[in-house]
């Protein structure tokens, strides 16, 4: 899939299936999704407004664009990464990033679009 076409914004996106999938493979446990609060704190919102998204409000502006570029970038991971390390991927910084943060990146288009960069260049083992 190209970056393009993963960055399209669809008006009917189902919040409530992508956060709890998102919570499902973001989790330590395979039996357990991430917590609310964890999730929360990943996205820098509170439990209540992700507890918020999945029943009832869709989240608005930059966090439905972090959202959704998330899934793409755990899509794009797959399994290159053991799950006890997966939100400390994206919450910690990285020197092929800048320094920065993916979950901060990955709030806007460009800077989504380096993450997936990195991201695929460490799946085809250019950084072998």
């Amino acid at each position: 899939m190209s970056v393009a076409h993963a960055h399209q914004r669809e008006v009917g996106t189902d919040w409530r299936a992508l956060l709890r999938h998102l919570r499902a493979v973001l989790s330590p446990d395979s039996n357990k999704p991430l917590s609310q609060e964890k999730m929360g704190q990943l996205l820098d919102v509170s439990w209540r407004t992700v507890a918020r998204w999945e029943s009832e409000a869709a989240p608005a502006g930059r966090n439905a664009t972090k959202i959704q570029n998330l899934g793409h970038a755990v899509d794009l991971l797959g399994n290159m990464l053991e799950r006890k390390d997966r939100v400390t991927f994206f919450a910690s910084s990285h020197r092929l990033l800048l320094n920065l943060r993916p979950i901060t990146l990955l709030e806007s288009d460009e800077g989504a679009a380096l993450v997936f960069e990195q991201i695929e260049g460490a799946a085809s083992g250019a950084f072998a």
